[in-house]
């Protein structure tokens, strides 16, 4: 944490990241008092596919920043579980 704080940059990317955390959850919350929790909780269950744009952006621009694994093998793995998670969630939801 001490490194991070040294690190301008790195510290602005955390600041940002966390305050559209704090949006997306106030979002969420708007939303759900005005829909069907399935419908949103099965677009808030997109958020990994979010996170793994993110990371291999960040990993692709910035890659001593990061211990992101971007060999294809392990880009494959990680985008074929994002297809099951969200499928999951929208099965779940709907059924």
């Amino acid at each position: 944490i001490a490194r991070m704080v040294k690190d301008v940059k790195t510290l602005g990317i955390v600041v940002v990241k966390e305050g559209v955390w704090v949006i997306s959850g106030a979002m969420f919350l708007a939303a759900a008092s005005v829909q069907k929790i399935t419908i949103i909780s099965t677009i808030a269950s997109t958020t990994p596919i979010f996170i793994f744009a993110g990371a291999l952006l960040l990993g692709k621009l910035m890659p001593g920043k990061t211990d992101e694994d971007l060999r294809p093998e392990a880009l494959l793995v990680k985008a074929v579980s994002i297809v099951l998670v969200v499928a999951g969630v929208a099965l779940v939801s709907f059924f």
